[in-house]
C-alpha cells in the first residue's frame, strides 16, 4: 500500500507501470391440454388451438375441455408429440441395457470401477444431528458440508462403479448409502435452514441441497431399478415426492409464495439449480402426466427470473464459478426436459442463451486464466463438459471445444446422464457478431472490459470493472483490476472466503477479501468503499485499436467520501512489443485527505 496526503483543491496522477521485458420466432404462443374431460381421447386433441381463457380450452374442432394444467408448448406441436409427453419413457436407459451405455462408459470404466472399491471398502460416514445442528450453534459451515460431500460422494463414484461393471458388486453399498439418505432428517444444508424449522419438520423448504439431493436419488434408482431393492426404489419415490415435489407443487399453485420459497423469483443461480433438482427428480420418478404437466408449469412460471440475472450481452454479475453452477444445472434442465417432451419445449431455443453461453470465452484472459470477480476460486475456469454440450447447440462455442465426446464422459454423473445421449439435439447458428472478439471483450451491463493480447507476440492481458457494490455474490471492487502475463495472473481478485455464517449476513463486508479492502482500488480518506447499488463505477470513455486499448473509468462514486470530488481510472493497455499497462488515478477533493492505493497480488515485484 502506498499512503500520502493531497493537500485542499489539488489533483495529482499516480501512474502505476507495468512493462514486460524479460519475462423464438413464434407468431403467438400455443397451448397444449394435458387432460381428457368424459372420456375424450388423445386422438380428437387438435394442436391447432385457437383461443384459450382461465378456463376453458377451445379448439378448431369446436370441442371445449374444462382443464387442469396448461402448458406452453412449441407452435403446433404435433399430436404424436402430445402423446409421447402424455405417456412419458424413462429419461436414461436401464444399466442391463449396456449397448446403450458401452459408448459412455469406455473412456473412464477402469478409473470408475476402481473408484467405487474404494469407496466400498471404507465405512459409510453416519448421520449425526451434531454435524446438522452445529451451525445453529457456532456459525460453521464446513464440518456439516464436508459430512455431507462425503456421503454424496459415495453415491456418486458406487453409482458410477456398478455402471461400468455392472456384476452387482456394488449395488449392497449403493443400497447401504441410500437408504441412509432416506432417513436423515433434512436434505437442507443447514445454513439454510437458520431457523431449524426444517429439521424439525414444521415446513417443507427446498434448497440447493434438498433439490440436489432429489435429483441423485432418482437418477440412482431409475438405472438401477432392477437392480435394487423394489422396497427401496418405491421409498426412494415417496421421499422426493414428501420432500420436493408435494411442496413446489403446493407452492406453484398458491397465490402467493412464502418467504422460505424466495429463490423461485430470484434472478441468481438458486433458481436454476434448485428447479433442475426438482423438475428434474420429478420428470425421472412421474408417469402421471397430470404431475409431469403441474411441474413444468410451475417450471415456465418461474425459472425465466433465472436468466433475467444475466446481462442482455450474457455478463454474470456471480461470477465464473456461480455462471459454473447455475448455467449448468440450467443446462441441464433443458437437455432433461427436450427429451421430456419430444423437443417441444427448448429452453435453450432463445437467442439471448447464446450471449450467456459465451460468456466464459468473452471473459477469458489468456490460456486458462480468467478474472475473478464476485465469489469465485482462484483457477477458476469453465467447465469442459458444459462448454463441450454447449457447443453441439451453438455453432459459435465449437472453436472452443475440441474433444466433446471424451469431455462430457469426464464431467461426472450429470453430464453423463444429461448430456450423454443428446447426441440428436439440434444445433442452433447465430450471425457471426456472435463470436469472441480475440482483443477484446465489453460487458456493457457489467461494465466490465477484458483486453487481450492478441496474436502479435504480447505477452500481457487484463481486465477492469466499473460494475456496483450491490451485485449477486458481490464484493465491494468497483474500479478493480487484474492482470495477466503469459497467462498466468499478476495482480490478483482474491476471489471467495471460506463460507461461514456472515459470509451471507450484514457482516460480510467485515471480510477483508469481499470488501475493497481486498482488491486493487484506492483507500480514500481512511475509507474503503461502500455497500449499495448506488456506488458504483461509469465509463467514461473507451477507444480501441489493434496496437491498444484505453479505457477510462469515474469511481468516485464508489466512496461515500464527501470531500472526493474527482477519482477517475485510466487504464491504457498497449500491445506493442511483449506489451504494457498503465494505469492512472487522478484525484481531487476540496480539503486535505489521505490517499493509499493497492496493489493485490501473490507474486514478486
Amino acid at each position: 500500500m502506498i499512503s500520502f496526503s493531497i493537500s485542499q483543491i489539488h489533483t495529482i496522477s499516480l501512474r502505476i507501470f507495468i512493462h514486460v521485458q524479460e519475462r423464438r420466432n413464434h407468431s403467438g404462443v400455443d397451448f397444449v391440454l394435458l387432460a381428457e374431460e368424459d372420456g375424450c381421447s388423445l386422438s380428437r386433441v387438435s394442436p391447432l388451438i385457437t383461443h384459450i381463457t382461465l378456463k376453458n380450452l377451445f379448439l378448431k374442432n369446436g370441442l371445449s375441455m374444462l382443464f387442469w394444467s396448461v402448458l406452453v408448448l412449441q407452435s403446433h406441436m404435433s399430436a404424436e408429440s402430445v402423446k409421447t409427453f402424455l405417456t412419458p419413457s424413462g429419461l436414461f436407459p436401464a444399466a442391463a441395457q449396456r449397448d446403450s451405455w458401452e459408448r459412455l462408459i469406455a473412456t473412464n470404466g477402469n478409473v470408475w470401477i476402481a473408484n467405487a472399491e474404494t469407496y466400498l471398502a471404507e465405512p459409510l460416514p453416519r448421520w449425526s444431528d451434531d454435524l446438522y445442528l452445529e451451525y445453529s450453534r457456532t456459525g460453521e459451515r464446513n464440518i456439516f458440508g464436508q459430512f455431507r460431500s462425503a456421503r454424496d460422494r459415495r453415491l456418486y463414484r458406487l453409482f458410477l462403479g456398478e455402471l461400468a461393471e455392472h456384476k452387482g458388486r456394488f449395488i449392497s453399498g449403493l443400497e447401504e448409502v441410500i437408504g441412509s439418505m432416506l432417513v436423515e432428517p433434512s436434505w437442507l444444508f443447514p445454513a439454510h435452514d437458520g431457523d431449524l424449522k426444517a429439521f424439525k419438520g414444521e415446513i417443507r423448504q427446498i434448497d440447493l441441497g434438498s433439490a440436489m439431493r432429489s435429483f441423485d436419488l432418482a437418477m440412482a434408482v431409475d438405472v438401477f431399478a432392477e437392480e435394487l431393492n423394489p422396497d427401496l426404489v418405491s421409498a426412494v419415490h415417496r421421499e422426493i415426492r414428501r420432500r420436493t415435489l408435494e411442496p413446489y407443487l403446493e407452492v406453484v399453485s398458491a397465490s402467493e409464495l412464502p418467504n422460505w420459497f424466495w429463490w423461485m423469483k430470484t434472478t441468481n443461480n438458486w433458481n436454476a439449480v434448485c428447479h433442475f433438482g426438482v423438475i428434474g427428480s420429478g420428470l425421472i420418478i412421474e408417469r402421471d402426466p397430470k404431475v409431469r404437466a403441474q411441474l413444468l408449469k410451475g417450471m415456465q412460471t418461474y425459472l425465466p427470473s433465472y436468466l433475467n440475472g444475466f446481462g442482455a450481452d450474457g455478463y454474470c454479475s456471480e461470477g465464473l464459478g456461480y455462471w459454473n453452477y447455475g448455467f449448468a444445472q440450467y443446462t441441464a434442465l433443458a437437455e432433461l426436459v427436450r427429451r421430456s417432451t419430444d423437443g417441444a419445449i427448448d429452453l435453450l431455443d432463445d437467442p439471448g442463451i447464446e450471449s450467456i453461453a459465451l460468456y466464459p470465452f468473452r471473459l477469458k484472459l489468456s490460456g486458462h486464466t480468467y478474472p475473478i470477480f464476485s465469489d469465485a476460486s482462484l483457477g477458476v475456469r469453465p467447465f469442459d463438459w458444459l462448454a463441450a454440450y454447449l457447443s453441439r447447440r451453438f455453432t459459435a462455442l465449437k472453436p472452443y471445444v475440441e474433444d466433446v465426446d471424451g469431455a462430457i464422459a469426464n464431467g461426472g454423473h450429470i453430464s453423463l446422464l444429461c448430456f450423454g445421449f443428446s447426441q440428436t439435439a439440434s444445433t442452433v447458428t447465430r450471425a457471426p457478431n456472435a463470436l469472441v472478439d480475440p482483443l477484446r471483450s465489453v460487458f456493457s451491463d457489467g461494465g466490465v472490459v477484458v483486453s487481450r493480447a492478441g496474436d502479435a507476440g504480447t505477452r500481457t492481458a487484463v481486465a477492469l470493472k466499473a460494475g456496483h457494490n450491490e451485485e449477486h455474490h458481490n464484493h465491494n471492487d468497483v474500479g478493480s483490476f487484474v492482470i495477466a502475463i503469459d497467462g498466468a495472473s499478476l495482480i490478483i481478485d482474491p476471489g471467495k472466503e471460506i463460507y461461514r455464517k456472515r459470509t451471507f449476513g450484514p457482516d460480510r463486508y467485515e471480510s477483508k477479501v469481499l470488501s475493497s479492502f481486498g482488491h486493487s482500488v484506492p483507500v480514500v480518506g481512511g475509507a474503503l468503499q461502500s455497500v449499495g447499488s448506488a456506488y458504483r463505477g461509469e465509463i467514461l470513455e473507451t477507444e480501441f485499436s489493434d496496437a491498444k486499448d484505453r479505457v477510462l473509468v469515474d469511481i468516485s462514486k464508489a466512496y461515500a467520501v464527501d470531500s472526493l470530488k474527482v477519482l477517475k481510472r485510466d487504464l491504457v493497455h498497449s500491445r506493442e512489443g511483449e506489451g504494457s499497462i498503465l494505469i492512472t488515478d487522478t484525484v481531487e477533493f476540496s480539503e486535505e485527505m489521505s490517499f493509499s492505493e493497492v496493489l493485490i497480488t501473490f507474486g514478486e515485484f
